[in-house]
C-alpha cells in the first residue's frame, strides 16, 4: 500500500466519522425537540378537551335546570293519581319541544315514570 493511499484510506475514516458523529447528534437533537414539541401540543389538546367538557357539561346543566322548572313537568312529577297517558303525552312533547332523542321522567325516589324514544323511518 502506498503512502498516499494509505493517507486517504485515513483521511476517508476520520471524515466518515467525523460525518456519523455529526449525523447521531443532529438525530438526537432533532429527537429530542420533537419529543417536547409533542409533549407540549399534547399537553395543549388536553387543556382544550377539559375546557370543551366543562362547557359542554355547564351548557347541560343549565339545560336540564330549564327542563326541570317546566310547570308541566312538576306537576306531571308531583301528581299521585295521574294516568299514564298523561306523563307520556307530557314526556313526548317536552322531548320534541327540547330536541332530544331520550327522554325520562322520574319520580322523587327516582322511579321511572315515563320514557320515550326518538323514532326514526328507515327505509330498506
Amino acid at each position: 500500500m502506498r503512502v498516499r493511499t494509505a493517507i486517504l484510506a485515513g483521511v476517508l475514516l476520520v471524515v466518515g466519522g467525523a460525518l456519523a458523529a455529526l449525523v447521531w447528534s443532529l438525530s438526537s437533537l432533532i429527537d429530542s425537540r420533537v419529543r417536547r414539541q409533542v409533549a407540549e401540543e399534547l399537553q395543549r389538546s388536553r387543556q382544550v378537551l377539559e375546557d370543551l367538557q366543562a362547557y359542554r357539561q355547564s351548557l347541560f346543566s343549565t339545560e336540564i335546570r330549564v327542563v326541570a322548572e317546566e310547570p308541566r313537568l312538576k306537576a306531571v312529577a308531583a301528581t299521585e293519581q295521574i294516568t299514564h297517558e298523561t306523563v307520556l303525552g307530557v314526556a313526548q312533547e317536552l322531548r320534541r319541544a327540547i330536541g332530544s332523542e331520550l327522554f325520562l321522567i322520574t319520580d322523587g325516589a327516582g322511579r321511572l315514570l315515563s320514557q320515550t324514544i326518538q323514532t326514526q323511518m328507515v327505509l330498506v
